[in-house]
C-alpha cells in the first residue's frame, strides 16, 4: 500500500475466516481484524476487501478462476 502515510497500519492485524452452513448453501465471512474506522486506509481497504471477496473469491469458488489484483 505505497500511498499510505502510515506504513504500519496493518502491523499486528489478522484476517479471520468463518465458514458455516446456511441452509443448502455455505456462508463465508471474512474479517480484517484491526482494520477499523479512523485509520488512514479504512475506506479504501474496506472497499478493496469487499470487491476482492465478493468478486474474485466468489468466482474462484463458483467458476474455478479468480481475478488476481
Amino acid at each position: 500500500l505505497p500511498w499510505l502515510k502510515d506504513k504500519t497500519e496493518w502491523n499486528n492485524t489478522t484476517i479471520a475466516w468463518e465458514i458455516s452452513a446456511n441452509g443448502n448453501s455455505t456462508q463465508i465471512d471474512m474479517t480484517h481484524v484491526g482494520l477499523v474506522p479512523g485509520i488512514e486506509c479504512y475506506e479504501t481497504c474496506n472497499a478493496g476487501w469487499n470487491r476482492h471477496v465478493a468478486g474474485s473469491l466468489f468466482r474462484l469458488i463458483t467458476e474455478g478462476v479468480g481475478q488476481p489484483q
